[in-house]
């Protein structure tokens, strides 16, 4: 593989320090490893699930309550899958560099 010149190598630490996690995004959530059991058997994990509002418990046939929830949760997935395709464009770039690279050096 042929040397990368220093604007390749730039534009790869840029494009690297993209994929980092906005601070505006979730926070990761630490899930514990899990100790296989004493058999040898793998002990589940469980992963947290969605809090629900107190207002759905409060009034579970309000469809305002359910609706206003619902463009919450719309909006949370909205903004998950924008960082989501954010870092797939990244990513996309960074394989044209190095596709790129490769054929530089093959031809």
């Amino acid at each position: 593989m042929k040397n990368l010149s220093d604007d390749e190598l730039r534009d790869i630490d840029d494009l690297v320090s993209n994929l980092a996690p906005d601070e505006n995004s979730d926070p990761p959530v630490d899930e514990e490893v899990p100790e296989n059991g004493s058999n040898g058997e793998a002990v589940s994990v469980e992963t947290p699930a969605l809090q629900e509002s107190p207002s759905i418990d409060e009034n579970p046939l309000n469809p305002t309550v359910l609706t206003v929830d619902l463009f919450k949760l719309i909006s949370l997935q909205n903004d998950r899958l924008g960082i989501l395709n954010k870092k797939i464009d990244v990513l996309t770039r960074l394989v044209e560099l190095i596709l790129r690279a490769n054929l530089e050096e093959v031809e």
